[in-house]
C-alpha cells in the first residue's frame, strides 16, 4: 500500500508542477475547509484550488494546495507558482469575496500585467 501511495504522490506532484503552456484568460479561485489529521489531532485546513479556462475553451485544474488558511500571503505564493509555471494573460478572476483572494489578485495580476483585470464575486452577480 505504501508503494502505491508513493507512486500516486509522485504523479500528483508531477501534475501540479507541469508547465502552463497556453494563455489562460479566465481563472476560478476558491477554497474549501476540511478536518485533517495532523500529528495526533484533527485540525481544520484549507484546500486552495485554482481552475483555468484556456484561450481555446479547455478547462483544467491549474493547482491545488492544502494550507492553514486562505490569507493573502498563501494566495500570493500560490499565484507566484502558477506565474512561474507559465500562467499569463489573465483577464477575469471569478471568486467569492474573500479579502485575501482579492488582495492577492490585485497585487499579482494588476501590477505585473500592467492592465485591469476584471474580478467577479461569485454569488453576487
Amino acid at each position: 500500500m505504501s508503494r502505491i501511495a508513493k507512486e500516486l504522490d509522485e504523479k500528483v506532484a508531477e501534475f501540479l508542477k507541469r508547465p502552463i503552456e497556453r494563455p489562460v484568460p479566465y481563472i476560478y479561485v476558491d477554497a474549501s475547509y476540511f478536518k485533517v489529521r495532523d500529528g495526533g489531532k484533527y485540525v481544520t485546513k484549507a484546500l486552495l484550488i485554482i481552475t483555468g479556462v484556456r484561450d481555446d475553451g479547455y478547462r483544467e485544474i491549474l493547482g491545488a494546495r492544502i494550507t492553514d488558511s486562505e490569507s493573502e500571503g498563501f494566495w500570493s505564493g500560490f499565484f507566484d507558482e502558477l506565474i512561474d509555471r507559465g500562467l499569463k494573460d489573465v483577464k477575469l478572476v471569478v471568486s467569492d469575496g474573500h479579502k485575501g483572494i482579492q488582495s492577492a489578485v490585485q497585487s499579482k495580476f494588476l501590477v505585473q500585467a500592467g492592465r485591469c483585470v476584471k474580478f467577479i464575486l461569485a454569488g453576487r452577480l
